[in-house]
């Protein structure tokens, strides 16, 4: 009987998780690899924020080639997986935080990558705008484009844009 109650309250979080923000779509590590040898390269000057972290695989990858980087998640499951995923990884930060509540992001960032559904695109796009009055900004979109936005490069299913 206790299986069935954990059961519900999984699917019960990742479903209230999805009525504010995109659904869990993992990235794949060799797009992720691709993204980051070929579109964006990365280097240890680099701070990555993911914007609906998930599992970490963004976060894990970003590191692996020498950014540091910082993860936003709605679903406090997926935090405390990441958080333990990388206690011993001191360059990767996990919050559990709605990134539409951020007035700024940390004055380091330098890349914002984002899975964001047709629907929230556009708020993405509105707060880019806003963070980049602080600092040039790059948005790395996965799988959405920003209608009357110019994109910098793409390299599909990636979507590249500079905000400055």
């Amino acid at each position: 009987m206790i299986i069935f109650w954990l059961i519900g309250g999984v699917v019960l979080i990742f479903g209230l998780v999805v009525v504010r923000g995109a659904p869990y779509v993992p990235t794949h590590k060799k797009q992720l690899k691709r993204l980051f040898s070929e579109l964006l390269p990365l280097t240890d000057k680099d701070i990555v924020v993911d914007l609906g972290a998930g599992d970490g695989i963004v976060l894990k990858t970003a590191n692996e080639q020498g950014a540091g980087v910082i993860g936003y998640e709605l679903n406090p499951l997926l935090v405390l997986l990441m958080k333990v995923r990388f206690l011993h990884h001191k360059n990767i930060t996990v919050k559990l935080r709605d990134y539409l509540t951020l007035d700024k992001l940390p004055e380091q960032v330098t890349i914002v990558y984002i899975f964001a559904t047709g629907r929230d695109i556009e708020k993405v796009h509105k707060k880019m705008l806003e963070w980049s009055k602080y600092q040039p900004l790059m948005l790395v979109s996965y799988g959405f484009t920003i209608k009357d936005k110019q994109p910098e490069k793409a390299l599909e299913p990636f979507t590249l844009y500079r905000y400055e």
